[in-house]
């Protein structure tokens, strides 16, 4: 089930098989068409922003704002791991109890948004954790093998220069 925010206000499941059964046609400018219920539409993608699950979308000229949880994104958030990125790119918290099984960087090493920093292992899952702003990890506070806490402070990233 996708759940799906539309302008803010209203919300909604989408269930995948909806959309499967959903007859779009791509058009030659880009945009797709289809009918639902009865009613020929026409969507057209205005922005699309990869990094968080949000769209803009143009249907039938009126244009909609649209957040979309995948049902990976709903799981994640329910195991508290949305909040395992670095914080405003400066501090880098386990998001659950766990071992730390690999470092990926090291001090003074530069890394990016989205680059990885470390694998957590938590519930017998391995669960990478992402840098969530670039600049240079300036200290790291844990190690390889060990057990940490939820909200242990695993790292911290300095902003760049």
């Amino acid at each position: 089930m996708y759940h799906v925010t539309v302008n803010c206000r209203q919300e909604f499941d989408l269930d995948i098989q909806e959309l499967e059964d959903l007859d779009l046609i791509q058009n030659l400018d880009g945009s797709y068409s289809f009918i639902y219920k009865g009613h020929s539409n026409t969507i057209r993608i205005v922005d699309m922003n990869e990094r968080s699950p949000s769209m803009k979308l143009e249907m039938n000229g009126r244009l909609f704002h649209l957040d979309v949880e995948t049902p990976l994104v709903r799981q994640i958030s329910a195991l508290g791991l949305d909040e395992a990125g670095a914080s405003d790119g400066e501090e880098v918290k386990a998001p659950m109890p766990g071992k730390v099984l690999k470092l990926l960087v090291e001090s003074d090493q530069t890394v990016e948004a989205g680059d990885d920093l470390l694998i957590l292992e938590a519930m017998k899952m391995e669960n990478v954790i992402k840098a969530s702003a670039g600049g240079v990890v300036s200290d790291i506070h844990v190690e390889e093998g060990v057990a940490v806490e939820k909200n242990a402070m695993l790292l911290n990233i300095s902003s760049p220069s």
